[in-house]
């Protein structure tokens, strides 16, 4: 894949900020750029892939905001995307897949045309970012962000598993109040 390699670690993020809002987006969005930075400082990444990296890309700066920057603004954007879409009345499944598309080309799109400013001899030219955008490659990962993000609203909305969560979460109770009030 020409531009950057192929991650599903914006599920995550996209995830806690439905699940949590966008402070834990953002907080997730943190540790994916973390992960990113060490991916890209790793010895044997390709040329692009270094440029996510402080140590090898030659520019701190641009190389902080593409690997660690962006994905923060991404966590936090997106918990406030679905944060605005909370009252809007349609099911709440084609609600949030139709927001994690949305979130996965936002990302895509705080990583990406920012290169031209930071790294414009790596930069995408218009083309080469919407063949980045429609490909086959973003159309399986499309399929699974629907399929994780209904998996994790049906979780979130299933009543017996927020019952045991609140169960679990009373720090008063004794293990066995717990364990009866489980079973």
């Amino acid at each position: 894949i020409h531009y950057g390699s192929a991650t599903i670690m914006y599920i995550p993020v996209i995830s806690a900020a439905y699940l949590y809002g966008k402070g834990a987006g953002a907080l997730t969005g943190a540790v994916f750029g973390i992960t990113s930075i060490w991916k890209a400082s790793m010895a044997g990444v390709s040329d692009f892939d270094a440029l996510f990296s402080p140590f090898f890309s030659g520019n701190v700066l641009g190389s902080l905001y593409t690997a660690l920057g962006a994905r923060i603004l991404f966590g936090f954007t997106a918990g406030l995307i679905f944060s605005a879409a909370k009252h809007i009345k349609i099911n709440e499944y084609i609600k949030v897949i139709i927001i994690s598309v949305i979130s996965q080309v936002l990302h895509a799109c705080l990583v990406l045309m920012p290169m031209h400013f930071f790294f414009p001899e790596y930069a995408a030219d218009n083309v080469s970012i919407k063949n980045t955008l429609i490909s086959l490659n973003e159309l399986i990962q499309v399929i699974l962000i629907s399929l994780v993000m209904a998996a994790v609203v049906y979780v979130s909305r299933n009543k017996r598993i927020a019952e045991i969560e609140k169960i679990l979460d009373e720090g008063r109770q004794s293990y066995y109040t717990k364990r009866l009030k489980i079973e």
